[in-house]
């Protein structure tokens, strides 16, 4: 297997959980790491197949609710649905290349699912060899170019972290509730690429939210939100036309949806841009703080 950012997520996570069945054990954090590394693997792996298709295609790709921010391991049983239901209605549509990513992601669905309930609370105890080698210092690590956490690197770059960034006013940049943008990327203090790289992707978002935004009128479906659904109709995938006295409201739903996506990527491309500009090579910590040690001696 070729060795990608998307591959290696999946092969750590499947290690992990290898590691648990081994143990007979799981513990919470254990399983919300591998459930994270695999979300963004199941995520990037839908959006290389995105990639494939032809316009056509992904209107109904988007129209099914097929794209790939909507791949995550727990919605990957509706997501099957939602591709029969479109195989159903003979949209045209590259059904074997959904059919093969469900097909390959489902069975680690199945052992994330058969784990669920025998999760621990709390985290292993560690015993005084393994707990002597955990104190965490800033050897080998940089600030994250998305985040701007302080973060361990591996051959230079970030490894696995979460994704969480304030403006100062308690509002949160981001999209991911998994791992940050920058993990693969160089640190802050040595290259702006990562920031380039998430602007560059956030122009892409931005690009289709506008132009879902300016063709919102033109469609004649929409899913139904949770809260205009009937008792009878939740937990169920609830499509809604023209002739459904709910369908006004369910557009006007995802009009405020694009709206908020739209005004909330211009701000967040303006900060990065910003940054980005008045960037400058910066020490890494562990260097600096060497360097302080050396000073005080």
């Amino acid at each position: 297997m070729t060795s990608t950012p998307t591959n290696d997520r999946k092969a750590r996570a499947l290690a992990l959980l290898d590691a648990a069945d081994a143990a007979g054990e799981m513990y919470n954090p254990t399983y919300k790491d591998a459930k994270d590394l695999l979300n963004r693997a199941l995520e990037e792996a839908a959006k290389a197949v995105e990639n494939t298709l032809d316009r056509s295609q992904y209107d109904a790709m988007w129209e099914y609710g097929l794209h790939a921010s909507n791949f995550t391991l727990h919605r990957l049983p509706l997501q099957r649905k939602n591709l029969d239901k479109a195989r159903q209605k003979g949209v045209p549509f590259d059904y074997a290349a959904f059919d093969a990513l469900i097909a390959d992601w489902m069975p680690i669905y199945d052992r994330i699912e058969a784990w669920k309930p025998l999760v621990k609370s709390g985290r292993r105890i560690l015993s005084p060899e393994e707990r002597s080698g955990t104190v965490r210092t800033l050897d080998n690590t940089g600030t994250c170019a998305c985040c701007r956490n302080n973060i361990k690197l591996k051959n230079d770059r970030m490894v696995d972290h979460g994704f969480r960034i304030s403006d100062g006013f308690a509002h949160y940049f981001g999209f991911r509730s998994g791992n940050c943008f920058g993990v693969g990327y160089l640190p802050w203090e040595v290259s702006t690429e990562g920031a380039v790289a998430l602007v560059k992707s956030m122009q892409t978002m931005l690009t289709d939210t506008v132009e879902s935004l300016f063709t919102l009128d033109d469609r004649t479906e929409f899913y139904l939100p949770d809260h205009l659904k009937t008792r009878q109709e939740r937990n169920t995938s609830v499509i809604v036309k023209p002739e459904d006295g709910r369908f006004l409201q369910a557009k006007d739903d995802v009009r405020r949806e694009l709206e908020m996506q739209r005004d909330h990527l211009q701000k967040s491309i303006a900060y990065y841009e910003l940054e980005i500009n008045n960037w400058k090579p910066g020490t890494l910590p562990g260097t600096k703080a060497r360097e302080a040690q050396d000073g005080g001696s």
